[in-house]
Protein backbone atom coordinates (compact mmCIF):
# COMPACT_ATOMS: atom_id res chain seq x y z
CA UNK A 1 0.00 0.00 0.00
CA UNK A 2 1.22 3.42 -0.89
CA UNK A 3 0.25 6.34 0.71
CA UNK A 4 -0.23 10.19 -0.99
CA UNK A 5 -0.24 12.43 2.20
CA UNK A 6 -2.09 15.95 2.34
CA UNK A 7 -4.29 14.82 -0.87
CA UNK A 8 -6.83 17.03 0.35
CA UNK A 9 -4.88 19.93 -0.33
CA UNK A 10 -5.26 19.70 -3.86
CA UNK A 11 -8.00 20.91 -6.37
CA UNK A 12 -10.20 18.07 -7.80
CA UNK A 13 -8.82 18.66 -11.03
CA UNK A 14 -4.91 17.55 -9.64
CA UNK A 15 -7.35 14.94 -7.55
CA UNK A 16 -8.11 13.17 -11.09
CA UNK A 17 -5.33 13.77 -13.23
CA UNK A 18 -3.73 11.67 -10.19
CA UNK A 19 -6.07 8.75 -10.30
CA UNK A 20 -5.65 9.33 -13.92
CA UNK A 21 -2.14 9.20 -13.95
CA UNK A 22 -0.91 5.43 -15.50
CA UNK A 23 -4.35 4.73 -16.87
CA UNK A 24 -3.87 2.02 -19.77
CA UNK A 25 -6.38 2.02 -23.06
CA UNK A 26 -9.57 0.82 -21.92
CA UNK A 27 -8.64 1.28 -18.07
CA UNK A 28 -11.60 3.43 -15.80
CA UNK A 29 -12.56 4.97 -12.76
CA UNK A 30 -15.51 3.13 -10.98
CA UNK A 31 -16.47 4.38 -7.11
CA UNK A 32 -17.76 2.97 -4.49
CA UNK A 33 -21.80 3.19 -3.59
CA UNK A 34 -22.82 2.06 -0.18
CA UNK A 35 -26.50 0.85 -1.44
CA UNK A 36 -29.52 0.03 0.01
CA UNK A 37 -28.72 -3.31 2.94
CA UNK A 38 -30.65 -6.17 2.78
CA UNK A 39 -32.14 -6.71 6.30
CA UNK A 40 -31.93 -10.17 6.05
CA UNK A 41 -28.00 -10.34 4.98
CA UNK A 42 -26.99 -7.23 7.14
CA UNK A 43 -24.59 -7.72 10.07
CA UNK A 44 -25.60 -7.36 13.58
CA UNK A 45 -22.77 -4.47 13.43
CA UNK A 46 -24.46 -2.89 11.05
CA UNK A 47 -27.90 -3.05 12.46
CA UNK A 48 -26.66 -1.76 15.65
CA UNK A 49 -24.75 0.96 14.26
CA UNK A 50 -27.85 2.57 12.36
CA UNK A 51 -29.56 2.49 15.84
CA UNK A 52 -27.08 3.80 17.60
CA UNK A 53 -27.29 6.87 15.21
CA UNK A 54 -31.15 6.73 15.27
CA UNK A 55 -30.54 7.25 19.26
CA UNK A 56 -28.04 10.09 18.78
CA UNK A 57 -30.02 11.90 16.49
CA UNK A 58 -27.86 12.01 13.84
CA UNK A 59 -30.10 10.43 10.93
CA UNK A 60 -30.56 12.89 7.95
CA UNK A 61 -34.03 12.37 7.20
CA UNK A 62 -34.96 12.89 3.33
CA UNK A 63 -38.78 12.34 4.32
CA UNK A 64 -39.19 13.90 8.21
CA UNK A 65 -42.62 12.23 7.95
CA UNK A 66 -40.19 8.79 8.44
CA UNK A 67 -38.90 10.01 11.86
CA UNK A 68 -42.44 10.22 13.15
CA UNK A 69 -43.42 6.78 11.88
CA UNK A 70 -40.32 5.42 13.48
CA UNK A 71 -41.29 6.47 16.77
CA UNK A 72 -44.73 5.71 16.59
CA UNK A 73 -43.87 1.68 14.92
CA UNK A 74 -41.56 1.96 18.44
CA UNK A 75 -44.19 2.92 20.56
CA UNK A 76 -46.26 0.14 19.15
CA UNK A 77 -43.95 -2.29 20.03
CA UNK A 78 -43.90 -1.74 23.46
CA UNK A 79 -47.71 -1.35 22.97
CA UNK A 80 -48.86 -4.83 21.36
CA UNK A 81 -45.56 -6.80 22.27
CA UNK A 82 -45.17 -6.79 26.04
CA UNK A 83 -47.52 -6.47 29.56
CA UNK A 84 -47.33 -2.73 29.68
CA UNK A 85 -51.14 -3.03 31.32
CA UNK A 86 -52.10 -4.53 34.62
CA UNK A 87 -53.62 -8.07 34.64
CA UNK A 88 -56.64 -6.42 33.61
CA UNK A 89 -55.80 -4.05 31.06
CA UNK A 90 -56.37 -0.90 32.36
CA UNK A 91 -53.94 -0.54 34.67
CA UNK A 92 -50.79 0.62 32.99
CA UNK A 93 -46.81 -0.55 34.69
CA UNK A 94 -45.43 1.45 31.97
CA UNK A 95 -46.13 4.18 29.61
CA UNK A 96 -44.64 3.35 26.12
CA UNK A 97 -43.13 7.02 25.69
CA UNK A 98 -41.19 6.58 28.75
CA UNK A 99 -39.99 4.19 27.67
CA UNK A 100 -39.44 5.46 24.17
CA UNK A 101 -37.43 8.01 26.01
CA UNK A 102 -35.37 5.04 28.18
CA UNK A 103 -33.86 3.38 25.48
CA UNK A 104 -32.95 6.22 23.02
CA UNK A 105 -30.93 7.01 26.23
CA UNK A 106 -29.09 3.40 26.02
CA UNK A 107 -30.85 2.69 29.11
CA UNK A 108 -32.85 -0.75 28.81
CA UNK A 109 -34.20 -1.23 31.94
CA UNK A 110 -37.88 -2.62 32.29
CA UNK A 111 -37.04 -3.80 27.93
CA UNK A 112 -36.72 -7.26 27.16
CA UNK A 113 -33.79 -8.44 24.85
CA UNK A 114 -36.46 -9.29 22.84
CA UNK A 115 -37.97 -6.22 22.08
CA UNK A 116 -34.73 -4.19 21.59
CA UNK A 117 -34.18 -6.84 19.06
CA UNK A 118 -37.36 -6.46 17.40
CA UNK A 119 -36.89 -2.41 17.80
CA UNK A 120 -33.29 -2.10 16.11
CA UNK A 121 -34.34 -4.19 13.40
CA UNK A 122 -37.41 -1.71 12.45
CA UNK A 123 -35.02 1.09 12.70
CA UNK A 124 -32.85 -0.51 10.46
CA UNK A 125 -35.21 -1.59 7.89
CA UNK A 126 -37.41 1.92 7.98
CA UNK A 127 -34.27 3.77 7.31
CA UNK A 128 -32.36 1.49 4.34
CA UNK A 129 -35.76 1.34 2.55
CA UNK A 130 -38.38 4.15 3.00
CA UNK A 131 -35.03 6.98 4.31
CA UNK A 132 -33.35 7.22 1.08
CA UNK A 133 -31.97 10.29 -1.33
CA UNK A 134 -34.43 9.33 -4.29
CA UNK A 135 -32.16 11.50 -6.57
CA UNK A 136 -28.75 10.05 -5.93
CA UNK A 137 -30.26 6.78 -6.07
CA UNK A 138 -31.32 7.13 -9.39
CA UNK A 139 -28.25 8.95 -10.34
CA UNK A 140 -25.90 5.94 -9.32
CA UNK A 141 -28.53 3.62 -11.07
CA UNK A 142 -28.04 4.62 -14.64
CA UNK A 143 -24.34 4.73 -14.06
CA UNK A 144 -23.89 1.09 -11.89
CA UNK A 145 -21.13 -1.21 -13.98
CA UNK A 146 -21.44 -3.77 -10.98
CA UNK A 147 -22.05 -5.06 -7.41
CA UNK A 148 -18.71 -6.48 -5.65
CA UNK A 149 -19.42 -9.10 -2.44
CA UNK A 150 -16.68 -7.03 -1.08
CA UNK A 151 -15.78 -3.42 -0.29
CA UNK A 152 -12.69 -1.15 -0.47
CA UNK A 153 -12.07 0.41 2.69
CA UNK A 154 -8.66 2.18 4.73
CA UNK A 155 -7.41 -1.78 5.44
CA UNK A 156 -7.83 -2.76 1.72
CA UNK A 157 -10.23 -5.22 0.05
CA UNK A 158 -12.56 -6.71 2.70
CA UNK A 159 -15.24 -9.31 2.21
CA UNK A 160 -18.92 -7.73 2.74
CA UNK A 161 -22.22 -9.85 3.23
CA UNK A 162 -24.02 -6.65 2.23
CA UNK A 163 -21.47 -5.66 -0.76
CA UNK A 164 -21.31 -2.25 -2.64
CA UNK A 165 -22.45 -1.06 -5.89
CA UNK A 166 -19.44 -0.01 -8.27
CA UNK A 167 -20.33 2.89 -10.89
CA UNK A 168 -18.49 5.03 -13.48
CA UNK A 169 -19.60 8.93 -13.71
CA UNK A 170 -20.45 9.24 -17.63
CA UNK A 171 -17.52 12.16 -17.96
CA UNK A 172 -14.72 14.01 -16.74
CA UNK A 173 -17.43 16.92 -15.48
CA UNK A 174 -19.50 14.18 -13.51
CA UNK A 175 -16.00 12.89 -12.01
CA UNK A 176 -14.94 16.39 -10.97
CA UNK A 177 -18.37 16.85 -9.48
CA UNK A 178 -18.44 12.98 -7.49
CA UNK A 179 -14.92 14.04 -6.09
CA UNK A 180 -15.78 17.44 -4.63
CA UNK A 181 -19.43 15.89 -2.93
CA UNK A 182 -17.57 12.98 -1.69
CA UNK A 183 -14.02 13.74 -0.57
CA UNK A 184 -13.75 10.34 1.13
CA UNK A 185 -14.38 8.57 -1.76
CA UNK A 186 -13.37 4.80 -2.72
CA UNK A 187 -12.64 3.68 -6.35
CA UNK A 188 -10.85 1.17 -8.29
CA UNK A 189 -8.89 0.92 -12.04
CA UNK A 190 -10.66 -1.82 -14.00
CA UNK A 191 -10.62 -2.62 -17.62
CA UNK A 192 -14.43 -1.60 -19.03
CA UNK A 193 -15.73 -4.97 -19.55
CA UNK A 194 -14.03 -6.89 -17.11
CA UNK A 195 -14.88 -8.48 -13.65
CA UNK A 196 -14.83 -6.65 -10.85
CA UNK A 197 -12.83 -9.13 -9.29
CA UNK A 198 -10.18 -8.08 -11.70
CA UNK A 199 -9.65 -4.72 -10.53
CA UNK A 200 -5.84 -3.48 -11.07
CA UNK A 201 -5.70 -0.84 -8.51
CA UNK A 202 -7.37 0.75 -5.63
CA UNK A 203 -7.77 4.46 -4.19
CA UNK A 204 -9.30 4.90 -0.79
CA UNK A 205 -9.18 8.78 1.01
CA UNK A 206 -8.50 8.65 4.62
CA UNK A 207 -9.42 11.25 6.90
CA UNK A 208 -6.30 12.47 9.09
CA UNK A 209 -5.76 14.62 11.93
CA UNK A 210 -5.09 17.95 9.44
CA UNK A 211 -6.11 16.52 6.00
CA UNK A 212 -7.23 13.91 3.65
CA UNK A 213 -4.37 11.22 2.34
CA UNK A 214 -4.68 9.17 -0.40
CA UNK A 215 -4.07 5.59 0.05
CA UNK A 216 -3.33 3.45 -3.18
CA UNK A 217 -4.03 -0.30 -3.62
CA UNK A 218 -2.77 -3.33 -5.84
CA UNK A 219 -4.44 -5.64 -5.81
CA UNK A 220 -2.75 -8.78 -6.14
Amino acid sequence: MKRVKNFGDLSVDKQLDLLEDGLEKNDILLFQFYGMIDEYTASQEIIDEYFENYCDDVIYYYNPQIQKEIQQDILDVFIKNRAIYGEKGNTPTYNPKELYNQIKKGDYTNVSKEEISIIKKLVFYKLMKYNIDEKLHKYIDERAYGKSQWILTEQGKINSDSGVIWYKPFNRKETLETLEKFPLFSCIVLKDGELLDNFSRGYVVEETASNYDLLIFENS
